[in-house]
């Protein structure tokens, strides 16, 4: 995951393997398995909610807990993480809904974004 400084969003990069929407995984890094979509894993063919599911793993995984779905969050963002992680005829597929989803919760929980600079010396 990178932070870019200058706008804090965040930037998912290097899952092991990819291929296209529709396309049945080839391979995975057994040491992130937890990561996957089970549909993947199951050799079903890859989709936009694949990504989704992926996406709300990392964020548990870097705010809680992996195995048991939780974050130390407040209730909604748990909720929202749960809900990118439904089945894979029920999850979302569109991470640009998701992302604008997403800032709703935190804002109905934090107010207005209050952007606050980033730095880091050299």
């Amino acid at each position: 995951l990178l932070i870019r400084p200058n706008d804090h969003n965040g930037l998912l990069t290097n899952f092991s393997y990819s291929g296209k929407v529709g396309s049945k995984l080839t391979g995975y890094n057994p040491k992130w398995k937890d990561f996957y979509a089970p549909e993947l894993l199951e050799k079903y063919p890859t989709s936009l909610g694949s990504d989704i599911y992926m996406a709300a793993k990392c964020f548990l995984y870097l705010c809680g807990d992996l195995k048991t779905n939780k974050v130390n969050a407040p209730n909604n963002v748990q909720n929202f993480m749960n809900y990118c992680l439904l089945g894979m005829k029920t999850r979302p597929q569109d991470a640009f809904e998701v992302h604008q989803e997403f800032h709703a919760v935190l804002k109905n929980i934090f107010g207005e974004p209050k952007f606050v600079e980033f730095s880091m010396e050299s």
